[in-house]
Parts: structure tokens; sequence; C-alpha cells
């Protein structure tokens, strides 16, 4: 093999030179030294003729100088050629004076002319070809593309830069070599490969993987059949681009399609589904070959259609933003869900890409949420005598229910959006503006605002409003007209008869009481809050029926009155019934002093709260928790998980996540009817109680779908959890008659926590995988999902 060249970082091999010797002869790879020896040979074989006097014409000594003088040009160029033929043409034009040849000056000129002319006209045709030649390897050294050239037995006759540091070798060092020589590891592929390509003297394509030089990258190659000038096969011309980043890329694409908790589908122009993902199998309960090429509009509910198409011809627009649009979709067992798409357009590819979002249960809860609205409204509308009005951080009216609060002001509900010091005239707007101040700094008033000349007597009470997170979002005014009230207190100083009247006909709960507490007098409503007679009442004080966690703050008030340091109290506090029940009022105290100042007795008034309170506690708790089972909810469940996540990446991965689901669960609803349903979830709740730990959170998130969140345990000790569950559920949970019981089971998924960013959703998403991995292989089993990865063949289930 002859040393390799090297042109601006192409290498080739000598005998694919673009004109020479090997193209003259019109052969592959020939013997240039040998025939350039036999050319010598013939020359110096005239030369010896002529001096031993054999005579020849001049002719045939310009034609021995014709194949050097074109090897000459053609090898090394005009300039080499022209001046071989000038020495030619001397050798041509002296051969008459040295007696070689009897011809004249007249027939040897033309001939020398003859020697020069082709040397001009070869020289100039090898000049070109050698920038033909460089201009090629100038093109194959700036692509990014690996191009070679290999002759039949599998040797680089040619190599670019890009080729050479895919090999992990110098170019120069390349040529000539095989690649069981450079490429061990795949020389077996490549070789079956260059064969084929060989063999059917046609083009290929194809994409290999292994190690290259140091690399292991994923290459598209193509390659074809090289040829000779006579049109012979010679070797095999490959092209071969590294596709491993786009490989990762479609891949980490089609892993985020497969585990996105959105539908994920492509439709045509024509309304049929190309593709779809996994959620759409959990959500409508479909399969992947009874959803490709189905038309959209064969599941969606009729009087949704024309908002799709519309929706969908939007998105036709070239450059249009994603048009939302909300329908119903029919599921495989005949229900319906709603949801929420949105939609966008690739002319290119003439799909339509749509990605949808179950708002179902979103949609149920709006509804629920606007139902408790409508009944608080209405339970409010009806308290008699009572304005209710909520107002915001900026003290501007958002919810007003009931009368004006003075003759001259606005009703309550015309001032929806304005101040709240606009709901009475300028001298007193102060005031309450005051008390609903303090009611968004966390404290609670409750206060009487009377005023003769703007014939205003008004009871107020002001009292923070909290949001789910506990923080203040507003404040809540109770004003009530207390005219009758005042009346009566100014009226009981002309006449004990007519306070007492007042005392006991006042329609809330009144009582005085001494300076320690001990009841002196009660009306007949503070009897019926307490359920107390009058009599046992006033031979008891206020700290004997006083809830005990609730005294040191009664006690603290009460001491403040006596020195003063308050005019009156405003608590909300619980009293013991004589049953043990217990009841919530609002008491406001107040101390009487004589006209000197000091205190006589005090004065309280109550008011049974207990319903607002329950009513209050009913809205937050099912806010929070499953109406059926009473376990924690969806929404609650995931403020716990999120939680969880948040102490996970405090203190480390540790615990747990299982997603359970019934097995056959609709066969149960179908078969025995939705209360027989209900009475499984209720038996498969109980079953899961009575096997958690107190630490552990418990919760429905819907239907038969439990999940349980265990906070410390590790990867072994959530297996044993899910599989005690899994027995459990099998031993214990029944459904059917009294006399005829079908065990049930379930499929557990289970989701390790483990390090580095994750959110709730995510581990959801998780345990929901290995729970139907569970199911599909056979249920009443658990699956588990390891910690470190997310990919399907790393879940493992368990009997």
């Amino acid at each position: 093999m002859q040393a390799p060249v090297n042109h601006t970082g192409v290498a080739t091999d000598p005998r694919l030179a673009p004109v020479g010797l090997a193209q003259l002869l019109g052969t592959y790879g020939a013997r240039r030294r040998g025939a350039v020896l036999g050319l010598a040979a013939v020359l110096l074989a005239l030369s010896s003729a002529a001096a031993l006097g054999i005579h020849a014409s001049a002719a045939w000594i310009a034609v021995a100088f014709i194949l050097p003088v074109a090897l000459v040009a053609a090898e090394m160029g005009m300039r080499a050629g022209l001046a071989t033929a000038a020495l030619g043409a001397a050798v041509v034009i002296l051969s008459p004076a040295s007696g070689w040849t009897a011809e004249g000056a007249s027939a040897v000129l033309p001939r020398s002319l003859a020697l020069l002319f082709l040397a001009f006209v070869v020289g100039r045709m090898a000049d070109r070809a050698l920038r033909s030649r460089h201009l090629l390897e100038a093109l194959l050294q700036a692509t990014t593309d690996s191009i070679y050239l290999k002759d039949r037995n599998g040797r680089y006759l040619l190599v670019n830069s890009a080729a050479a540091s895919l090999i992990g070798q110098p170019a120069s060092a390349i040529i000539g070599h095989t690649n069981r020589e450079l490429l061990p590891d795949v020389a077996e592929d490549i070789a079956r490969h260059d064969a084929d390509v060989l063999d059917s003297d046609s083009p290929a394509h194809y994409e290999i993987t292994g190690t290259f030089g140091v690399n292991q990258p994923i290459l598209s190659v193509t390659k074809s059949p090289f040829r000779d000038a006579s049109g012979e096969t010679i070797g095999a011309l490959g092209i071969a681009r590294d596709i491993t980043e786009e490989r990762r890329l479609q891949a980490e694409s089609t892993r985020f399609f497969e585990l996105s908790g959105d539908l994920l589908c492509t439709v045509d122009f024509e309304g049929r589904l190309q593709s779809v993902n996994g959620q759409w199998c959990r959500t409508l309960g479909w399969s992947v070959e009874e959803l490709i090429g189905r038309p959209v509009c064969s599941l969606i509910a009729p009087e949704d259609h024309d908002e799709l198409l519309l929706a969908s011809r939007e998105a036709h627009d070239d450059g249009a933003p994603g048009r939302g649009v909300t329908a119903r979709w029919r599921t495989a067992d005949g229900s319906w869900r709603w949801i929420d798409w949105t939609l966008r357009t690739v002319p290119d590819e003439g799909l339509i890409y749509a990605s949808g979002r179950d708002v179902t249960q979103r949609l149920a809860d709006e509804r629920a949420l606007a139902d408790s609205e409508r009944r608080y409204r209405t339970l409010v509308h009806g308290l008699p005598g009572t304005t209710v009005i909520l107002v915001d951080r900026t003290l501007r009216l958002e919810f007003a229910s009931g009368r004006r609060l003075a003759g001259a002001s606005p009703s309550p509900r015309e001032l929806i959006g304005g101040h709240v010091n606009r709901l009475l005239p300028a001298a007193h707007g102060a005031a309450l503006q005051d008390a609903c101040r303090a009611a968004l700094a966390g404290e609670e008033r409750g206060f009487d605002l009377v005023s003769a000349g703007d014939d205003l007597a008004l009871w107020i009470r002001t009292s923070p409003l909290r949001g789910d997170g506990e923080e203040i979002v507003g404040a809540m005014l109770i004003a009530q007209n207390v005219h009758e009230r005042i009346e009566r207190e100014r009226q009981m100083g002309e006449a004990q008869e007519r306070f007492r009247r007042a005392f006991e006909d006042a329609p809330i709960g009144m009582a005085v009481a001494d300076l320690e507490g001990n009841y002196l007098e009660v009306n007949q409503a503070l009897c019926e809050i307490l359920e107390r007679p009058a009599g046992q009442l006033c031979e008891m004080s206020f700290a004997a029926i006083t809830h005990p966690q609730d005294l040191t703050a009664d006690l603290k008030a009460m001491a403040d009155l006596i020195d003063g340091r308050q005019s009156s109290s405003l608590t909300e506090k619980r009293y013991l019934r004589a049953n043990g029940g217990v009841v919530w009022v609002t008491r406001t105290v107040t101390i009487v002093r004589d006209a000197s100042g000091a205190p006589l007795h005090f004065l309280d008034q109550v008011q049974d709260v207990t319903e607002r309170r329950r009513f209050e506690h009913e809205l937050r708790h099912l806010a929070d928790h499953d109406p059926l089972t009473g376990l924690y909810n969806r929404r609650r469940f995931e403020q716990e998980l999120e939680q969880q996540v948040g102490e996970v990446a405090r203190a480390g991965p540790r615990g747990a996540l299982l997603v359970l689901d019934i097995d056959n669960f609709k066969y149960v609803n179908d078969a025995l009817g939705h209360h027989a349903g209900d009475a499984l979830i209720l038996s498969v709740a109980g079953t899961l109680r009575g096997r958690l730990r107190e630490s552990d959170t418990l919760a429905r998130l819907g239907g038969d779908e439990f999940a349980v969140l265990l906070p410390n345990v590790d990867e072994h000790e959530a297996q044993i959890v899910a599989g005690d569950l899994v027995r459990a559920i099998r031993e214990e949970a029944t459904v059917g008659s009294p006399h005829h019981h079908r065990r049930v089971t379930t499929s557990v998924g289970v989701a390790p926590f483990r390090a580095g960013d994750v959110t709730g959703a995510q581990l959801l998403i998780s345990a929901d995988l290995a729970m139907y991995h569970a199911k599909e292989t056979g249920r009443d089993r658990f699956a588990l999902i390891s910690a470190d990865t997310e990919q399907p063949d790393s879940i493992r289930a368990r009997s």
C-alpha cells in the first residue's frame, strides 16, 4: 500500500487521483512505475540505435516523445509538460543535423510544434482537474457529515475530517486499513451492510449503534456503490450522520407524551384520531386500538359538535393561537366526562395537536360550591332584623343582606363595591371603619352605636373572615337594630318592673352576675340556651358551666372589666348544658357601676351561635372530606401530599405513596346496584382504617380509588404495608347480602418518595402507573415503582 496523501484534512489513497497515469491507461490501480520504466527503455533503445548508425526518421523520434510528454503533463501539470515537450522538440530539430534522419527542417518543425501543443492541452486539463480535486476536498472538509470511500476489500481509500473524528484516528492513519483494525466492535455489522450494497449494486440506508473511538453514537448511514470510469463497481461510498441527540429527544418526547397527566392526541384534517397517549385509556376507558382512526365526533355529545367544529376550523389558520373548548366525551362504560381542550395546527404536517384535561370533578365542585353559596345566602337573607355585610381587605362591600342601617343612609345592597363608611352618616362611619380594620387585624369587636339625633341604635359585631389557609381575607359585619333595647334600658331607671319585663323578654340570653361570677338573675332565653331552669342557674356561677378550656379567658376578661381596662367584653365561648352537651355562644359582658363608679355587678348578653358554628364546621368538613366515607377527599389529600413532599425535600427521601383501586368495581355497580357499590366502598374504607397507623393519611380520591400516605417508611416497609392491605381487603371486605357474601380484591400501586425535585402530582402519576401495572398482571396484588426511575420496566408486581 502506497503512502496516503492528505489535503486540507481529507486523506485519499494515491490510486484515486482524478487525472494521471491511471486514467490514461484506463485501468484502476495501474502499475505506474512499470509503465514509466518501460517507456524509458523504449527511449533508451531508440537513442542506442541512432548511436549505432541505425537511421530513424524524425517522425518516429517525435512519436517516441509523445508518450512521455503526455504522461509528464498529466501527472505534473502544464509547466512540466511544456518543458518535456521543449526537450523533445530540440531533439527532433537537431536530429537532421546529427545525421539521425535525412528529413529537412520544414518537415521536422511542425512535429516539434505539435509536441508543444500536446503538452499545453494535456497540462491545462490536468490543472483544471487538480483545481476540481481541491474544491471537492474543501467541500468534504466543510461538511459535518462523515464521508468515506472503501474498496471491495473494505480498505479505506478516502475519509474526511468528520469521519476521522468519528473513528477516533488521524485521517492519514485510516487510509489503507479496514474496520477490523479500526472499529472491531462494529466491524461485522458494517461489513454485512457493505456486502449488501456491493452485491445488490444499489444504494442502502440504515442505522447503526456501537463503539466508534471513545463514543457510542447512533449513526444514520447512506451507502452506495462507487464505480470507475468504465462503470465497474470498485468500492462503496458512505455518508454517516450522528443522530444520537435526535433519537434522545424523540425518546424523551415519546416518554412525556405517554406519561403526561393530560389527554394528548393528534387529529387529521378529516377529524380522525391519529395518535393518543395512555391518559385517554385511563380517563375514558377506551383502548388505543379502539381510538386510532376513529372520528372525533363519534366520541363527543351531539350538542357539543358545533362548538368543537368551530374551534377546529379556527385552529386551521396558520399562526393562530391555541383555541380552548370544553365538551362532553363518552367513556367506554357509557358515562360522560367533561374535557377542556386546547387546539393548535401544524399545517406542514396536516395535523391538529390537541391537549385535554378532565374537568368533570372541577365542574362538579364548582356546582357544589355554587349550591353551598346559594344556601348560605338564603340563610343570611332569612335572619330576622339582622344586616349581614362582608367587606374585602380594602373595606369595600362584597356582599350585603338586610335593611339599611340608618334611615337616611343607602341600602347595603346599593353599596356593593362601595366603601364601608358609606353605610352610616359621616359622624358614625369612622367608628364602623375602625371596627372593620380591627377585624382585618384579627380582632373581634361588638359594640352599640347609638345616636338620638340620627335616630340610630345599632348593635354591631365585626369579626375576621378567614380563607382556607386561615389567612384573613376580609371582615364580617353583623348589625342589629337595638332601638327597643336602648329604650328599655332607659326606662329601667324609672321602674324595676319595666326593667325586669325587658330583661325577661329579651330575644337573647341575659344574666346579672355578682363580681365573683355567681348568677343573680337570668332570663328565659338564657335558660333555653343552656337548657337549665332559672332556679338551678341562680345557684351556680358562670365558671361552673363554662367549658374548662374557655375559663381562663373569661376570668381575665372579668378582671379587666372590674379594673376598668375594658368597658365591655365580647367573646365566643362554650357553655356546658345539663346533659353534658356543649353550646357555642357569643357572650357580651359589661359591668354595671354605681354613681361613684364602683363596680356593682356584671350584665351578660348571650346569643346561641351553635348552629352557625356547626354550619361553618360542616362547610369546612365538606371542603376537605369525602361525604360517603368521611375520609379526606382528593383536594385535602393533595395538600397533605405536597406537605410531605416538602418535608422529604428538607429531610431526605423517606416515605411512600399508595394508590388502591377495587378490582372489578364496575361489575359490582352493574350487577348489584349503586347501593351495593357504596356499601363496598364503606367496607373497604373501614378495613383500611383498621390497618393503618394514626400517623398515616388515608383518602378517597374518587369512585373506587383510595390513596394512603405513609410517612417515615422505607421501600421494604412500604411493600409490607401494601401486601397487608391487599390481604386485608381480600379477607375482610365483602359485598352482597347477609347470607351471600362475595369477597373482593384490590390492586395497589406503591411509589416511594425519592430525592430530587418532585411534585405530589408526579408521585400520584407514578403510583397510578404502578397500580395499573398490578391490575394488568392479574389484580389482587401490589406493584412497586422504583424510587430512582419511572420507566415502566422498573415496575415490579407482588401478589
